[in-house]
């Protein structure tokens, strides 16, 4: 009966944000990938409008109990990566709306709360900051030349009970 309810009210809330805010389809739950330097980065979008004025917009929709702060998304992993794929495709749809420069908006959805919308915005600086990161990652373990880093992913990992020094 919660989960239902929680549905409801999810719901409510997605409906509500429509009504006030502009929709602008361009695509939906696309699988993407994009090549960095040591790297490939491939991952799928919820959603990405593109207004008749060109402004992108990437949003991805969650139903955590947490509500994450605007201030925090700067340093989005996720969203960074949203925005550069936007920056470098050549997507396109049928009446002219394309991809291919930075989103004006990268927007994370928090459907359990009434006010859904965190949203922030990258420079060309800020993603030539995360490639830089990705790459180095990336390089750190091509090479065997990583430590590991204990976290929210570790419930995750297959690797944890097996071989990984933090957990032996």
């Amino acid at each position: 009966h919660q989960y239902k309810e929680d549905a409801r009210k999810m719901l409510e809330n997605y409906i509500q944000y429509l009504i006030s805010s502009p929709i602008n389809i361009f695509d939906t739950e696309r699988r993407f990938n994009f090549d960095l330097e040591h790297c490939q980065i491939n991952g799928t979008y919820d959603r990405i409008d593109v207004s008749e004025d060109g402004e992108i917009s990437i949003i991805d929709y969650k139903t955590s109990r947490k509500k994450t702060e605007n201030r925090d998304l700067r340093s989005n992993n996720q969203l960074a990566i949203y925005a550069m794929y936007a920056r470098q495709s050549d997507e396109t749809t049928e009446d002219g709306r394309k991809l291919g420069r930075l989103p004006e908006a990268v927007k994370l959805l928090f459907l359990r709360f009434d006010d859904p919308e965190v949203s922030t915005s990258f420079s060309s600086e800020d993603l030539v900051k995360f490639s830089e990161k990705f790459n180095n990652i990336a390089n750190e373990i091509r090479l065997g030349d990583f430590q590991s880093k204990t976290g929210h992913h570790c419930q995750y990992c297959d690797y944890r009970d097996l071989i990984c020094p933090e957990y032996q």
